[in-house]
């Protein structure tokens, strides 16, 4: 690589990236022993921080040019990335391991100088990935404490609505116990990572306000997020990316934004809005689910305490670098804000497929049998797998069948998860929906028609738009 094209890669906006070699980067980065696929036994890894399954072999056909948007803000392209953002910035902060003998190994090479430059040369190229096309329809023109209070107030509002929403979805059955594990995975599995991204903004710049910082540690120094209490209540392990195989993409969104928005100097501002939200988004949650949270967590804020401490995190900052300041703090906000929506529909869409699963599997076999009785021709992908042949949690950008021609197959959509297919059985995976599987006959040999929209018959289609949309 020539100092040019280095240059060009780390500048993604620049009409010369090579794609093919940025690919190319991605998968050596991957390569990393850390990286490769899950076996059987590690659907839940146990005290192993740095092992990170990331479907290496799928780095070869995935489309990382085209901006991620809301469309395909849970596409395999989604779901990559924001893998490897995790690791590379969970790299920036040394973590010793729990066990010297069993983790020493996967620590030397997950902190090894390799894995950290190649992952910052990709972290710029992956980042604007990522976040560029948000970015664009969140910019603010203007801003103001008064605009800045209103929003906040507003948003209050409408993620308490969000919760409640979400409550009754996880409580409703069938499923419950299972969506309640998705759910907590979602908020627990990746809190140290939130909370080290906003110490990060209220520790490095910030501490040279010192009434901002304080305003900013008066919240941070009171958050008691207890993963050993929560995994004790679940019966399931939460912590250390124990659950690293059942995080969403929209999920792992929320955090890696807090990361790029508090290590780029374009971004410093906004990264105060981005804190401002974690604050009335965590206050909504609480609302919800207090019962989960250590009681150490603190109460959730009226709106004149709102207010007054919006007061406190940005003026004196505003007052110190100019009115501008405001039309950050304000983007960052609606930035952040957005992407909490997008992990809210992630969610949701994962939530309402296990609540249907039975359904699916109905779904499935109307949709087999129209296929057999028309003799219709679709695309298909068949495969023969052996025993324990496992396939680390991943989506698919269509939506597919399974459809189980002989052996045995285990099939998970949420922590805990076990639904076994035998012979002839079917489900219906819909498009960007997390699954995984393992082979539990000496082998199984199953199909996945690709399924187009179009053609599917009204009632069926209706049902399945129906399912999606919740």
């Amino acid at each position: 690589m020539c100092p040019k094209q280095f240059i060009d890669l780390i500048d993604p906006q620049s009409s010369a990236v090579d794609t093919e070699m940025a690919r190319a980067l991605l998968k050596e980065f991957a390569a990393a022993h850390i990286y490769r696929s899950a076996t059987v036994e590690e659907l839940v890894l146990k005290d192993e921080y740095f092992r990170r399954p990331l479907r290496p072999e799928d780095l070869a056909f995935i489309d990382f040019s085209t901006l991620i948007d809301r469309d395909s803000s849970s596409s395999l392209s989604a779901l990559a990335t924001h893998r490897m953002l995790l690791c590379i910035n969970d790299a920036k902060r040394i973590r010793l391991p729990r066990n010297r003998e069993r983790e020493w190994d996967s620590f030397l090479e997950f902190y090894s100088d390799r894995n950290r430059v190649l992952g910052e040369m990709m972290r710029p190229h992956l980042e604007y990935h990522a976040f560029h096309s948000f970015e664009e329809s969140t910019r603010e023109v203007a801003g103001s404490l008064a605009s800045l209070v209103a929003l906040a107030l507003e948003t209050s509002e409408l993620r308490n609505e969000a919760e409640v929403r979400q409550a009754r979805l996880v409580a409703s059955q069938p499923g419950g116990t299972e969506k309640q594990r998705m759910q907590l995975v979602q908020f627990f599995g990746l809190a140290e990572e939130r909370y080290v991204a906003l110490q990060n903004i209220a520790n490095a710049w910030l501490s040279d306000v010192p009434e901002a910082a304080t305003a900013a540690q008066t919240w941070l120094g009171n958050i008691g997020v207890s993963k050993e209490r929560v995994s004790a209540y679940l019966g399931y392990p939460i912590g250390s990316h124990s659950c690293w195989q059942f995080y969403l993409a929209g999920t792992m969104a929320t955090a890696n934004l807090l990361h790029y928005l508090c290590s780029s100097g374009r971004n410093v501002f906004q990264s105060l809005g981005a804190l401002l939200f974690s604050r009335i988004a965590q206050d909504a949650f609480l609302r919800q689910n207090s019962r989960w949270m250590a009681e150490e967590a603190g109460d959730p804020m009226n709106p004149e305490a709102l207010k007054a401490w919006i007061q406190s995190l940005v003026t004196p900052v505003a007052n110190r670098w100019g009115p501008s300041v405001w039309v950050d703090v304000c983007s960052g906000f609606r930035l952040s804000a957005l992407m909490q929506d997008i992990a809210d529909q992630d969610l949701r869409r994962q939530l309402s497929w296990i609540s249907g699963l039975d359904r699916y599997r109905r779904l499935a076999g109307d949709i087999q049998d129209k296929i057999d009785r028309e003799q219709i021709q679709i695309d298909r992908e068949t495969f023969v797998e052996p025993r324990e042949m496992c396939s680390t949690t991943h989506v698919h950008d269509d939506h597919r069948l399974v459809v189980i021609e002989s052996g045995e197959m285990v099939f998970w959509a949420a922590p805990g998860m076990r639904i076994c297919l035998s012979p002839g059985e079917k489900i219906l995976v819909p498009c960007q929906r997390l699954h995984g599987s393992s082979v539990l006959s000496e082998v199984c040999v199953y199909h996945q028609p690709i399924i187009p929209e179009d053609w599917i018959n009204p009632h069926i289609a209706d049902t399945l738009v129906s399912a999606l949309a919740h």
